[in-house]
């Protein structure tokens, strides 16, 4: 497979069915592949999570963050019974906005912009 680890789990995101992975098990076998498969699977789940909570109603928090020298963005909700956050690399962040459905659910998130160590 072709491109960075984000690039092709944002392909495999975007696509309807991602690649066979049965049909196609030698491009499945590399650990570059390995890994960007393992992203593709956290990120389909968080779609997932994020389609749910829009579905109930639940606010959810996206905030910008600085860990260890790198950016990452935060999203948090809270169910009636768990909280959840997910924090994402800004890699993984646009290829999670790759998908039209975390796209539309995360535009109308709640942005907190104040930056955090």
């Amino acid at each position: 497979m072709d491109g960075t680890p984000y690039q092709i789990a944002a392909r495999l995101l975007t696509s309807e069915p991602p690649a066979s992975r049965n049909k196609h098990f030698a491009a499945y076998q590399d650990p570059h592949s390995k890994r960007a498969y393992a992203l593709y699977r956290r990120l389909r789940a968080l779609v997932v999570e994020l389609e749910d909570a829009e579905r109930a109603g639940i606010a959810i928090v996206v905030e910008p963050r600085r860990r260890a020298g790198r950016d990452i963005m935060r999203l948090s909700w809270a169910t009636p019974t768990a909280r959840r956050a997910a924090w994402l690399e800004l890699p993984a962040w646009n290829a999670l906005l790759a998908h039209p459905v975390a796209a539309r659910v995360l535009a109308s998130a709640a942005v907190d912009a104040r930056r955090r160590a």
